[in-house]
């Protein structure tokens, strides 16, 4: 054979491998192809099947919804017994060798007489509901025991609805959350509109630390320094003639029950000199562990107040609920942080707890004071080494259960229901 023949025979083979080589490519293709409609054809009727027992499922509730009670307990009982007669024809369906194949044939072939009460009910003299009967009928012998048999049974499930159940167990205690929530603030706004002459109302809380600033700064000092920051304790105070914001500034970044009490040491006592026959005094702030809502702070209270107003008869502090402690104090801390800013943008430098005070001090109608570090440790060092616990102090708003002006505060408050359900 010659040369030119051999390069026609290698031709014509290589080019039968690359047709057949496409042909498998494509029926590949082919294939996965099929199995995929495959897939999303099972997918999408099983998806349909879905809907579609929803719908009668939705149907079933809204023809259950207008029936009454005696047409509900009819619809049910007879329900009872299709579930009841299904089952035993899908029992007697799936028994392999059995010589009979319905419910009717069974109860006339092991009934001595299935029109007669006494043989249905079991108190037949023949005992004919025996199980020797039965075994008659169904033929044992001939049953493989070994065999695995599936069968069909009707049963009454309940289904769990998860989302709905969850929704009902959070609806408990968000109800509690929102009255208690409501409460708080509607005395909160009552007591402010019916403060008297010798009564006095701080509304407090901490505000975020400012962080000290330089005019102008190098690089590593802007991005990379850790900058001093200065602790801002901001309120309100309310009387009968006027309510004014202030704001205590400190370097000590402490939040702690202790510190509150520094920070508030200096405003009570010039509202005491200005206010000496003050008879009642009401605290209002949010309720974080760490700062006012414990005993220590309590203890300070007690310990605090009639050492500085003499004739104080009454004191309170109140919590708002949780999440809901936003207020006007808030706007104080929040205003002078912007007005520091502006100063700095105007080439003003604010690096301590001093500069804060002194610059804006003249600049704004807050009241504004600077709370060494040294008074911060006089008020921890008041604490004793060990105060009593208050029961149930997370579920207090005012160490009653919730806010109340109208009861006496050494009194158990009874006068409306709504303070009994919070209790335990």
């Amino acid at each position: 054979m010659t040369e030119s023949s051999y390069k026609l025979i290698f031709k014509s083979n290589s080019e039968e491998a690359k047709k057949n080589t496409t042909e498998n490519k494509t029926s590949i293709k082919l294939s996965r192809v099929k199995k995929s409609c495959q897939s999303n054809a099972h997918k999408n009727k099983k998806d349909s099947n879905n809907k579609e027992r929803e719908k009668v499922r939705d149907r079933v509730r809204k023809h259950r919804a207008n029936l009454s009670k005696e047409e509900l307990n009819e619809k049910r009982r007879k329900d009872c017994e299709r579930y009841k007669k299904k089952t035993e024809q899908g029992l007697i369906k799936f028994v392999k060798d059995l010589t009979v194949r319905s419910t009717d044939q069974i109860i006339k072939n092991t009934a001595c007489n299935p029109s007669n009460n006494q043989c249905m009910l079991g108190a037949c003299r023949n005992k004919c509901d025996n199980k020797e009967r039965l075994i008659a009928v169904i033929q044992y012998d001939k049953i493989n025991m070994d065999d695995e048999i599936n069968f069909q049974q009707w049963a009454t499930i309940k289904e769990e609805r998860l989302l709905i159940n969850l929704l009902h167990s959070k609806l408990i205690d968000y109800k509690k959350h929102v009255i208690v929530m409501l409460h708080q603030l509607k005395e909160l706004q009552t007591k402010k509109q019916t403060i008297e002459d010798d009564e006095l109302i701080l509304h407090i809380d901490f505000a975020k630390n400012y962080v000290a600033k330089y005019s102008t700064e190098i690089q590593s000092m802007h991005f990379g320094a850790s900058k001093t920051q200065l602790s801002l304790h901001t309120g309100v105070y309310h009387t009968h003639f006027s309510k004014k914001p202030f704001c205590s500034v400190s370097d000590t970044l402490d939040h702690q029950a202790h510190a509150i009490w520094a920070h508030l040491n200096e405003l009570l006592k010039q509202l005491s000199s200005k206010m000496p026959n003050m008879r009642s005094i009401n605290f209002f702030s949010d309720g974080p562990t760490s700062q006012y809502r414990n005993r220590s702070n309590i203890f300070y209270l007690l310990e605090t107040i009639p050492s500085i107003f003499s004739s104080i008869e009454q004191m309170s502090w109140n919590y708002s609920e949780s999440g809901h402690g936003k207020g006007p104090m808030d706007g104080v801390g929040g205003s002078l942080k912007r007005s520091a800013d502006r100063m700095v943008l105007g080439g003003v430098d604010i690096t301590c707890a001093a500069d804060f005070v002194t610059r804006l001090k003249d600049t704004s109608s807050v009241k504004m004071w600077e709370v060494m570090e040294n008074d911060i440790l006089n008020f921890k060092q008041m604490l004793p080494n060990r105060v009593p616990s208050i029961p149930r102090i997370m579920s207090i708003h005012q160490i009653r259960e919730l806010s109340c002006f109208y009861c006496d505060f050494g009194a158990r408050c009874s006068h409306q229901k709504i303070h009994m359900m919070c209790e335990v």
